[in-house]
């Protein structure tokens, strides 16, 4: 029996990738020259650029709106947490799932922040001080009237 030969792919990445459990939503248009919003899984991230797959195929060197959001699903509707763009390197079709494609990007400008970061709670905590501090200076109005 022949021994088959495997063929290792070498890492061109130099930046490290972390995984990702947020939503994406991805802006831009088609292969096909449609426009198109897709909420897409993302792959990976990293300080220069994001992967992650669609259900479109893009063309290379296509600019991408992006909005990522918290993936924590407790929203029906994503908010957005932060904004950006980026331009696709490389779109391969997935063989396992043919018409997804895993897109790689490389970031054209630094994400925007675009929602609060402090959890409902926080804020919640802080309006309640601040009635609580309100109240204090009304009675201490009052008092001395």
């Amino acid at each position: 029996m022949r021994k088959r030969k495997v063929r290792t792919i070498e890492e061109r990445r130099c930046s490290e990738r972390i995984t990702d459990d947020s939503i994406l939503c991805v802006r831009s248009v088609s292969h096909w020259g449609e426009s198109f919003k897709e909420i897409a899984k993302i792959k990976d991230v990293s300080s220069d650029g994001i992967s992650f797959f669609l259900n479109f195929r893009i063309a290379v060197d296509s600019v991408v709106e992006l909005e990522i959001c918290p993936g924590d699903g407790a929203l029906a509707t994503p908010v957005p947490l932060f904004q950006g763009k980026g331009v696709v390197l490389r779109v391969i079709e997935d063989k396992a799932l043919p018409g997804r494609f895993l897109v790689a990007t490389r970031f054209l400008e630094s994400f925007r922040l675009l929602k609060d970061l402090r959890g409902s709670d926080d804020i919640a905590q802080e309006l309640q001080q601040a009635l609580e501090s309100d109240e204090q200076a009304r009675r201490t109005c009052t008092e001395g009237v």
